[in-house]
């Protein structure tokens, strides 16, 4: 019997999930997004890739994913429009 690789990937989804609820301002998902698309280093002969971090297939469109995708901060007054304060 194999031992299991380690999948990083499983633990950076729970960060970007805890980080969603505790500091919904943050970009770190959007950099690490980059990070993995764009950043990650190429190894000669695939010895190293992003899948074996663990990354599945359509990862991007799964939460918590996608809320990086489509996220956009409010302006202040649009902030201000919704809570009542601008009207």
């Amino acid at each position: 019997m194999q031992p299991l690789k380690p999948r990083p990937f499983f633990y950076l989804c729970l960060m970007q999930q805890l980080l969603s609820v505790i500091c919904a301002n943050s970009t770190w998902g959007q950099r690490l997004m980059e990070l993995l698309e764009n950043g990650f280093p190429k190894f000669p002969d695939g010895l190293l890739s992003v899948n074996d971090m663990g990354l599945v297939a359509g990862w991007k469109e799964n939460a918590p994913w996608k809320k990086q995708i489509h996220k956009r901060e409010p302006t202040r007054t649009q902030s201000a429009e919704a809570s009542g304060i601008l009207r």
